[in-house]
């Protein structure tokens, strides 16, 4: 018996002890590479394999990272004039170091490189982006998007609409303790595959809409989940989903909505439901003037409104 399966114990049968013993290998398998990102220190020759060796961009440090490798990419203070791009590096991390929303911002209006895209109606278009991400598995975290202008802050999708050329599978993302500042749209999902999430973030005065969930180019986006975010003042929507039934089960739970201004900036809905995907809004404090809209085909239970829910209405079961 090898020494790695002895401390599993007398108690297990030779088939249960390889079985633990594979995923114990597994749990203690290296991750993959560190790069480090630092605007203010950093210099375009380094290695980008420490602090004392970092990029000065966001973007050098992708271009680095291993496909399907786990790497991760840790991001020092300071503002980031970048529209990041992010495909053929799958499994991959974004963590802003220090104290993360609070000292690192990448600001897509001063980059030098801009990716537009339109999105769909009855959206304008925007003239770049924070994040272009167009893989999967990737996370970014703990940072500010500021897209002011025209500007948007992640972009997740297969990037039909930032050029026809792409056609990504990109799924299981998550973004996390990011504040979106400003600009046109804060996060666009558009054809994405199952599993993508925003969680525990801030939207801030974006002047058309905090998350849109759309349709992309070649692809579906189903299973999105919208989670313990604070919706502060989009104008038009907090959370708007495109009148299709290629948007499927999307989930909007446990979120904070509010208006810029109560009473004179008020968003049009928290959340519009449109299309017959079966959609969720459940369990979020919704303190908007006008509240969320849904259809026939989705539920909306548990949530507290400062007015009467607009249609539909479903009774909790008994």
């Amino acid at each position: 018996m090898s020494k790695s399966w002895e401390y599993l114990g007398p108690g297990f049968r030779p088939r249960e002890r390889a079985v633990l013993a594979e995923m114990q290998n597994r749990i203690i398998t290296p991750a993959g590479d560190v790069w480090y990102a630092d605007v203010t220190n950093g210099a375009s020759g380094n290695s980008g394999k420490s602090w004392a060796q970092a990029k000065d961009t966001i973007q050098a440090c992708v271009n680095l990272a291993g496909d399907g490798t786990g790497d991760v990419i840790y991001v020092a203070p300071g503002t980031y004039p970048e529209n990041v791009l992010i495909v053929g590096h799958s499994s991959l991390a974004i963590i802003g170091a220090g104290n993360g929303v609070k000292d690192v911002a990448v600001r897509a209006s001063t980059a030098t490189t801009k990716r537009p895209f339109s999105p769909l109606a009855p959206f304008t278009a925007c003239t770049g982006v924070c994040f272009a991400v167009l893989d999967h598995d990737v996370t970014i975290a703990n940072l500010m998007c500021d897209a002011s202008g025209a500007y948007a802050g992640i972009y997740n999708g297969d990037g039909y609409r930032i050029d026809t050329g792409y056609d990504e599978d990109s799924g299981n993302n998550i973004f996390e303790n990011i504040t979106f500042k400003y600009g046109s749209l804060g996060v666009i999902f558009d054809g994405c595959a199952d599993g993508q999430i925003v969680r525990d973030s801030y939207f801030y005065k974006q002047s058309e809409v905090g998350v849109v969930v759309q349709p992309g180019g070649t692809r579906t986006s189903k299973r999105v989940r919208i989670v313990g975010n604070h919706f502060a003042g989009p104008e038009d929507y907090g959370v708007y989903l495109y009148n299709a039934a290629t948007t499927e089960n999307v989930w909007v739970i446990g979120n904070y909505f509010c208006d810029q201004l109560p009473g004179t900036t008020a968003m049009t809905y928290s959340c519009l439901f449109q299309g017959a995907g079966g959609h969720f809004f459940l369990n979020n404090f919704d303190a908007t003037n006008i509240g969320a809209l849904g259809s026939a085909t989705d539920l909306m239970a548990g949530n507290f409104e400062k007015h009467g829910m607009n249609s539909p209405v479903y009774a909790a079961e008994t």
